[in-house]
């Protein structure tokens, strides 16, 4: 992994941070954005990409800000047992 300068690695660590408080909040797990993923047939993010999203160390390609967004800002798949309705905005 190539080095992040100090002051980008404190926003990934950040960004990180916020991720998880918000998964937290609405009761997700890594599993829970991997189910979806895979529900949706997306191209992620599974599991392991969002531990690296969490811990500050994903570099992600613009694939993963599209599925991201399939699926936490268009809704979690019904198969996973998550709706829209539970969403928490932060």
């Amino acid at each position: 992994m190539a080095d992040i300068p100090a002051h980008q690695q404190a926003h990934r660590d950040a960004f990180g941070k916020s991720i998880t408080a918000w998964m937290r909040l609405n009761g997700w797990s890594q599993q829970t954005m991997h189910d979806a993923a895979k529900a949706w047939e997306l191209l992620g993010p599974y599991g392991s990409q969002i531990s690296l999203l969490q811990r500050g160390k994903h570099d992600p390609k613009p694939q993963f800000w599209v599925s991201l967004g399939d699926d936490l800002l268009v809704g979690l798949h019904p198969a996973v047992g998550i709706s829209i309705g539970v969403f928490h905005h932060c």
